[in-house]
């Protein structure tokens, strides 16, 4: 499926793409909790927006006008769209109900080091929430808590009912904002 193929992004290949890459170079993906721990090391040894810098920095040099950023972390991470974009960037929140996303996560998520049990499902989800986590950690609640009511989607549904939640959104921004339309 081609998603908002104007910015650039497609979920068609990601998975060949994963697999290919640590294959490639004899090496297993990294867990959740080792990304997880990539990323706190990296704002702590940096600062929270560090890899949205970064990613703005690739934008800009591949000369994306329109970007977008799939999961942010910490607030932290809006610091550098809040001086670099100011009034140009739009927040859009997907969420699940906690029994749906460990259902998901207990039956389709397939990286290596992942829970495969509700106890590792449950410590993995408390700490990416923010429980436990230093201020420049995991913290999604406070970033949620940061989203517009108009921009949060329910993704309980399908993943079909996501992409048409999704795009109408898109819709509707695009138009509000003379942004390129989707194909």
């Amino acid at each position: 499926t081609v998603a908002f193929k104007e910015c650039g992004w497609t979920t068609s290949g990601a998975a060949p793409f994963d697999a290919a890459f640590y294959k490639e170079r004899e090496t297993e993906p990294p867990s959740t909790f080792t990304l997880q721990d990539l990323g706190n090391s990296l704002k702590r040894q940096f600062d929270p927006g560090v890899l949205t810098r970064v990613m703005l920095h690739v934008a800009d040099i591949l000369g994306k006008n329109i970007v977008v950023m799939n999961g942010m972390r910490n607030p932290g991470e809006l610091v550098p769209l809040q001086e670099l974009l100011p009034g140009k960037h739009i927040l859009l929140g997907v969420r699940a109900d906690f029994e749906v996303r460990k259902k998901r996560f207990l039956e389709n998520r397939r990286r290596v080091g992942d829970p495969t049990t509700e106890e590792d499902f449950l410590r993995l989800d408390r700490r990416d929430q923010g429980e436990g986590e230093a201020p420049d950690g995991q913290q999604v609640a406070r970033c949620l808590a940061l989203i517009k009511p108009g921009n949060m989607i329910d993704n309980s549904g399908s993943f079909e009912a996501l992409q048409v939640k999704v795009g109408t959104w898109y819709d509707e921004i695009a138009s509000r904002y003379g942004l390129l339309m989707r194909e």
